[in-house]
């Protein structure tokens, strides 16, 4: 539930982020032109002008926390890189001190993005808001769902191969 629950409001985020079109632009190729992010979202939800704002100031304000963040787990990932591609021989002790800082850095990721879905949901969204988000997350685990069905069963050998 908290999944669906923070892939919906990653989606109601986007459609604050896809406002711009240089941020459009990167959503495009991240999510496959913003299917569900941006204006469909927002319009399903029925956000207002107000609400959109609201959103647009969060996601700035939540840009300063992230942003560094992003950029030393970019620097961590080089690094790692650079480890496992060097002809040296790799240092276990030098791999775990970078797993931890990955993992702190993710961790600061992580509550940051906790604390900007709780205050979408519980200080932007109305109550029929979220219902309409609850309905949305139950349709779109209902499809996942199916898709891993389909897709289970498609990948299982039949006896006449």
């Amino acid at each position: 539930m908290k999944t669906k629950l923070a892939l919906a409001l990653t989606v109601i985020a986007a459609a604050v982020m896809c406002q711009s079109p240089a941020t459009a632009q990167r959503m495009e190729g991240m999510h496959g032109g913003g299917m569900f992010g941006g204006p469909m979202m927002a319009a399903y939800l029925g956000l207002t002008q107000d609400q959109m704002s609201q959103l647009k100031t969060l996601r700035t304000t939540e840009a300063t926390t992230v942003k560094p963040l992003m950029q030393q787990m970019e620097s961590y990932r080089q690094q790692l890189d650079q480890m496992t591609q060097s002809t040296n021989a790799l240092s276990a002790a030098a791999l775990q001190n970078l797993a931890n800082q990955m993992a702190q850095i993710q961790a600061q990721l992580t509550v940051a993005r906790a604390q900007m879905e709780w205050t979408i949901y519980n200080k932007v969204l109305t109550e029929d808001q979220q219902a309409k988000l609850a309905s949305f997350q139950q349709q779109m685990q209902q499809m996942r769902q199916n898709w891993k069905a389909n897709s289970s069963s498609n990948a299982t050998p039949t006896a006449n191969q």
